[in-house]
Parts: C-alpha cells; structure tokens; sequence
C-alpha cells in the first residue's frame, strides 16, 4: 500500500477518540488493515437484518441510521459525520444488523473486519476501554432521546433534536444567537425522527420562520435566535403537561 495513503490514514485515526491511545506500531498496523470505501449520495451501506459484521469509520461525508417497520415505515435514528463509527453493534454480539445505514452525501468510509476489531479488543486494554466509553455515550444518547418522548410533544422533540446536534456539528455565523446546523436531511427524515407526519413539521418549520426562530432549505436548518429556540423547546415541556389527561 501506498506509503502517503498510510499517513494520511494514521494522521486520520489520531483524531478519532478510539484509535488515538494507539502506538505508531499499532497505528501503522491498523491503518494497512483498513480498507477505504466510498459510497455515492443516497447509496445503502448496509441494510437491517444483513449479516455482514464489519466495521465503519466516517472519513467525511453524513450517513443516515434508520430502521423500518414491518408495515415498511421509516424511523430516522441518527446521523452519523466524520470521525464516528458504524455497525459496532453487529460486529459485537454477531447478530444481523438492526438498523439501514444510507450515505446522506458521497462519503468515504474506512471499513474493518469484524476479526481484526476483536482481536484489537482483546489484545488491548485501553482501546477495549475507549470502545465502551463510546458505547456509553450512544446508550446515554438514546436514554435521552426516550426522555424526549416522554417529556416533548413533537414540536418539542423535534427542537431538542436540533438543539442536540447544533451542539456536536452547529457551524457559528453570530456568537450566541446564530449557528447553521447541516444535517442533509428532508422534512420527511426530520418527521421520521420525532414521529410526526412530514406535513405537521412543514407545518411547525412555518411557524417557526415567522417567529425569527428557525430557518430551513436544502437540508440546512439556521437556529435564527438560540436562546429564543432553547425558551421554546423548555416551553413545550409545561404545553405537554397541561394537555395530558389522566
């Protein structure tokens, strides 16, 4: 393999939290184990219920994770950008995938045999330990995304939501008021995330744009003003409790 490609790749996993405890040796060693895929806008990297068990690492690009019911509905899960990781659940506990992964953009992904990763996993301490302190982090993600079900009503989850990843990938335009938040997503995988149909968000992304909260187009949302749409997003808290019926 080419010797720029190597560095380019261990220069790569310096920046992701679970490669960077490696060694030169290691990451060298690793590095030439990867093998560099790319997949076009919109194209499957795997499908639910497959029973491939490799491993991804985002080098650039946005993947969408969802799942389908029987009936054949999407739930939008997450979205996934460069330096995350995809399909540890399977390559783990070895059962079929249980969520779709789909290039949001063209992307360009590292993949890792599910045998290289655990022999990693045995053989090094600090990377097993890093692995679950990932794990940790996705498992605290979905207790608070349950805790938004609960807590929101859908305009309300849908403002968490973007509140959330404004906080991981938001891009600043006006310090403390303005941030671009670039998910690539429609308004159809915005209302699969927050179980709403795409007309009730199209609804509620009016509203918002006429309030000075919110913009939209193209996959971008805009948070026009950031403390307004956080006081919004906590309002809806008291909204859900006054209407419940017990």
């Amino acid at each position: 393999m080419d010797q720029e490609i190597i560095c380019k790749r261990m220069d790569f996993l310096r920046k992701v939290p679970l490669f960077a405890m490696l060694s030169e040796d290691d990451l060298r060693a690793i590095s030439r184990d990867f093998r560099a895929r790319t997949y076009g806008k919109k194209e499957i990297i795997f499908h639910q219920g497959d029973t491939s068990h490799d491993f991804y690492l985002i080098m650039s690009g946005k993947v969408r994770i969802f799942c389908n019911s029987p009936p054949g509905n999407e739930t939008s899960i997450r979205v996934l950008t460069t330096g995350e990781m995809i399909g540890e659940f399977a390559l783990i506990d070895g059962q079929p995938r249980s969520t779709t992964a789909q290039a949001i953009t063209n992307c360009a992904l590292l993949e890792l045999r599910q045998e290289r990763f655990l022999r990693l996993i045995k053989e090094m301490p600090d990377f097993a330990m890093a692995l679950l302190q990932l794990l940790v982090q996705k498992l605290r993600w979905i207790t608070e995304y349950a805790e938004t079900i609960a807590q929101y009503d859908i305009g309300g989850r849908l403002l968490h939501i973007i509140l959330s990843y404004n906080t991981r990938i938001g891009k600043e335009i006006e310090e403390d008021k303005c941030y671009e938040v670039d998910l690539g997503l429609n308004q159809g995988d915005l209302a699969s995330m927050v179980g709403a149909r795409r007309e009730w968000v199209n609804h509620l992304l009016g509203q918002w744009r006429e309030q000075g909260l919110i913009d939209f187009s193209r996959g971008r949302i805009t948070i026009l003003d950031l403390p307004a749409v956080e006081d919004e997003r906590d309002r809806r808290i008291e909204l859900l409790s006054e209407n419940k019926e017990w």
